[in-house]
């Protein structure tokens, strides 16, 4: 279920990212070109993407994150790193939780470009919505549908069910009050997000007993997939600064 598209030869610290609702590690690749140094970054794949092309969407939001989890530990090595986009923040923030309990924490979580879990069954619903009406709310809430999409039939056929079942996913979630990760969390927004203010990324800061940093980064809801290695470098710096 991940996907490496970068590792050195002899890797010290590993990441695992989870992305936005609809994509996969293809959206990553040409941006980590230019990942360097002693680490690795591991792209999970979610079913009807990609090599899971095949696997129905028919996961319920405990199910995925119970075979993420069973796949993150097997592919551990050592020190790694959660790093979540969007609808991916709350899987790799699901993600923690679990690996803490099991004894094999993370050295940090970012998270980028959603609210905080207990804000999440704030977002509007969406399965409701016709085709047309989806890629409406779509474009206007984060504008990511090209025009090309919309006039092409077989594009809309592949994508939109991808993208209706993450974020059906994503509006399943109910959040139980839990006690703070002992983690650093960073949390990255984008300066020009129509769907998440800087102001509503601060509230992840209640979600950490430990350091917490919120950067501002110019661009909008998908700036992560154009500063994978700033984002990387980052994240590494969040663990370096310690408890606050």
């Amino acid at each position: 279920m991940f996907r490496t598209i970068y590792e050195a030869a002899e890797p010290k610290l590993q990441f695992f990212w989870f992305c936005h609702a609809g994509a996969g590690s293809a959206s990553l690749v040409r941006a980590a070109r230019g990942l360097s140094g002693p680490l690795s970054l591991q792209v999970a794949s979610l079913p009807g993407r990609e090599h899971r092309f095949r696997d129905g969407l028919n996961l319920s939001l405990d199910e995925l994150v119970d075979q993420l989890a069973a796949e993150l530990r097997a592919q551990i090595r050592g020190p790694y790193h959660l790093i979540g986009h969007s609808f991916g923040s709350l899987l790799s923030y699901l993600l923690a939780q679990k690996m803490i309990a099991a004894g094999l924490p993370p050295l940090s979580l970012t998270v980028m470009t959603l609210a905080a879990p207990d804000r999440v069954n704030r977002n509007p619903r969406t399965a409701h919505l016709s085709n047309e009406e989806f890629l409406d709310y779509l474009d206007h809430r984060f504008g990511s549908v090209p025009r090309a999409l919309r006039t092409n039939p077989e594009a809309i056929a592949l994508f939109l069910p991808i993208v209706r079942y993450d974020l059906q996913l994503l509006e399943s979630y109910v959040h139980q009050p839990t006690p703070p990760l002992p983690i650093p969390i960073l949390a990255l927004a984008g300066s020009e997000d129509r769907a998440v203010s800087p102001e509503a990324m601060r509230q992840w800061e209640r979600f950490t007993s430990e350091s917490f940093e919120l950067q501002t980064i110019p661009g909008g809801h998908f700036f992560p997939t154009e500063n994978v290695d700033p984002i990387i470098q980052r994240a590494i710096g969040s663990f370096q600064q310690g408890p606050s």
